[in-house]
């Protein structure tokens, strides 16, 4: 609340500006900057602005290139937050910032980070609602480009910037940099590559390729960044050490979950490339004398029948992606319309036991935070018997 009001961030600006103007005390440049950073509340000030300056300016870039925010990306962004925040936090623990100097460069690195992130999980939400509408004006369609792009290039520099002056450091500080910016950098090639597709599937027609296309971008990129964040953990692990604590706790938690994506990930694409493959050597492609004769369109998308379009045993006519879709999700090989079953030589639909599965994975998450509170709370108690 205190971040949303003008004053506050003006109280804070001209704080840190007077913090600023009483430290120039010595003629040298570097002198002055060597006394202001030697201050911690100097520095808290300072942060404390540069708080305030994000989150005004992140209102002003809101209403200007989203307009009004939906009730679903605001509850998407609260998430997102949320989870950086936790993370963060935990994963600094970690480093051990030496000085109040060093947590400040980190808390300035990573609020500007989250900042990208901020933007880029909001672009991606309103480019797949774009898309879900397909009716959007020519002016949404710029500015989300200029977001991308903006993001897109901002994220290049600081690679750049970050193996030109930090190269040199400790191998978990370098890690730690140039894992936010691979991270962002696949998310921007993910969205930009998906847009694309969707640009041309709309302007050249319905394209039997598109969701084929699509599959491959998200599986490729959200596999590459899965592989990159279990590398980052397990190393941080590494550095941190193995023992009974909430930090252990916490990094084994993220480690599993990494773990838990990418067989998700890999029995998705298991069940794509079976399905569209069973769809494709099982099913008769419907002749131009049966479309014509079955004069509808697709039950699913209700978009035309047109030629690679599939015919069932039921004589249901369909496109070939509609029913790829319809049953990479389903317990079933059913007909959409009349439901009657329908074979796959060597294809077996989901099967129920993932729902289990996923289940299971719940309830072992929720054990672990428990099992994290109960040490934590215990290591409080200790310290104040101790005291």
């Amino acid at each position: 609340i205190m971040l949303r009001s003008p004053i506050y961030a003006f109280v804070s600006v001209a704080l840190f500006a007077s913090s600023v103007y009483y430290s120039l005390m010595h003629e040298s440049m570097l002198d002055n900057l060597i006394h202001y950073t030697s201050s911690r509340s100097n520095l808290i000030l300072a942060a404390n602005a540069a708080l305030c300056l994000a989150f005004q300016l992140g209102l002003l870039i809101c209403r200007f290139f989203f307009g009004t925010l939906r009730p679903s990306e605001i509850s998407l962004l609260r998430e997102h937050v949320t989870s950086f925040v936790t993370v963060k936090v935990v994963l600094v623990a970690v480093v051990a910032p030496s000085d109040a100097l060093e947590l400040f460069l980190w808390f300035i690195w990573l609020t500007f980070m989250g900042f990208i992130q901020f933007f880029l999980r909001l672009t991606k939400e309103r480019l797949e609602f774009m898309m879900v509408v397909a009716n959007s004006h020519r002016s949404e369609n710029i500015k989300m480009f200029v977001v991308l792009s903006t993001i897109f290039i901002t994220d290049i520099i600081l690679a750049i910037m970050c193996w030109e002056i930090f190269g040199d450091l400790a191998l978990i500080y370098s890690m730690f940099l140039f894992y936010e910016c691979a991270t962002v950098l696949l998310d921007c090639v993910q969205v930009a590559l998906k847009y694309g597709i969707q640009w041309i599937d709309i302007h050249r027609g319905t394209w039997e390729r598109k969701r084929t296309l699509m599959f491959y971008t998200e599986f490729i990129s959200e596999l590459l960044k899965l592989t990159i964040t279990l590398l980052f953990f397990l190393h941080v692990w590494l550095v941190h050490g193995i023992s009974l604590s909430f930090t252990t706790i916490f990094l084994a938690m993220n480690i599993r979950s990494v773990i838990v994506h990418v067989r998700k990930k890999i029995e998705d694409y298991r069940i794509f490339t079976h399905v569209n493959a069973g769809i494709e050597n099982s099913l008769p492609t419907a002749t131009s004398t049966q479309l014509q004769d079955f004069n509808d369109s697709c039950a699913i998308c209700r978009d035309r029948l047109r030629e690679q379009s599939k015919v069932l045993p039921c004589a249901h006519i369909f496109h070939s992606s509609c029913l790829a879709a319809w049953w990479e999700n389903s317990t079933s090989f059913n007909c959409p319309t009349c439901r009657m079953e329908v074979t796959l030589p060597g294809l077996r639909p989901r099967r129920q036991a993932n729902i289990n599965a996923n289940a299971a994975n719940n309830m072992a998450a929720n054990m672990a935070a428990n099992m994290a509170a109960n040490l934590n709370n215990a290591a409080v108690a200790g310290n104040g018997n101790g005291n």
